[in-house]
């Protein structure tokens, strides 16, 4: 449970906060099996969060994978694809002949 600092209202846990976001993502979209294998690596680092709220490594850790699962297919292409494209060099002698 996390409480507001400011009023002490219980806003929930991450967990909770996770799955909501991927019944809310599932509800516009069926998952694909990977899909929905990155969801469940969500919500389980999520619970992982709650449990062990003063590790930063899990909160990294849970950050990283919570927004990449929010952007997959943002701007027509998945994140993989856009960092690969980025990564990528042509091939052969650059220098001339």
């Amino acid at each position: 449970m996390s409480l507001c600092p400011k009023c002490g209202h219980d806003m929930g846990t991450q967990e909770s906060a996770a799955a909501t976001m991927v019944a809310s993502i599932e509800a516009k979209s069926p998952l694909s099996d990977e899909r929905r294998a990155h969801a469940a690596m969500v919500v389980g680092l999520a619970a992982a969060v709650d449990a062990n709220p003063d590790r930063g490594a899990l909160w990294r850790e849970y950050r990283i994978a919570e927004s990449a699962f929010r952007n997959v297919g943002v701007d027509s292409g998945d994140e993989f694809d856009r960092l690969a494209a980025a990564l990528s060099a042509d091939l052969g002698d650059t220098t001339s002949a």
